[in-house]
């Protein structure tokens, strides 16, 4: 299945770049070729249709210069065929947050994904981004609650196995949140 999604640069670009892979696994080889020299430089999210030349685009100046071109807005993204997680830690519990890390990866091999280490991750608080590739795109209401139940399991999971639950930001269930792309040394 086509993967239809944005590319980004840098922490205020809303005008991305429409980009098309032709399955989940050149997506994911995409994704890596995007690799950043420094936090919050290249990044991913759903792909933007057009903002049109409604009052939601003509409130605000930078959503009015935006009418008529590739938006990252709630408004404009489209159906994504992939989630996009983001572990920012780990709630207390008995493993550490590095075994913990361990069994999720282990736990996600059994779905078509790409985990790295994003650039806040460090050895003993290890912070990572899951993409996961969905059956068909989804629109925006039902990409995020695919990504919420998608996440329940995932903790439900770790709750059984004994590990520490990740601190997931829920933003990233939005396909318009930018998901930035692995630094050069990144744990793949």
């Amino acid at each position: 299945m086509t993967i239809r999604y944005s590319h980004g640069y840098g922490e205020t670009c809303n005008k991305p770049t429409q980009r098309e892979a032709a399955d989940f696994a050149a997506f994911c080889d995409d994704v890596l070729d995007l690799r950043s020299t420094a936090k919050r430089q290249h990044f991913v999210c759903g792909p933007c249709g057009i903002a049109p030349d409604d009052d939601a685009h003509r409130a605000e100046p930078a959503k009015r210069r935006a009418i008529g071109k590739h938006h990252r807005c709630k408004t404009c993204v489209e159906s994504t065929a992939f989630l996009g997680l983001d572990v920012d830690g780990w709630h207390p519990g008995d493993a550490s947050p590095a075994e913990s890390a361990t069994g999720l990866c282990d736990y996600m091999q059994r779905y078509d994904c790409l985990i790295y280490s994003t650039a806040s991750s460090t050895p003993t608080e290890p912070r990572l981004r899951v993409l996961v590739a969905l059956d068909m795109a989804a629109p925006r209401a039902e990409r995020i609650a695919a990504s919420r139940a998608f996440r329940a399991r995932v903790d439900a999971h770790m709750r059984a196995a004994g590990f520490r639950l990740p601190k997931w930001d829920d933003s990233c269930d939005k396909p318009e949140q930018p998901l930035y792309t692995p630094t050069r040394g990144a744990h793949v």
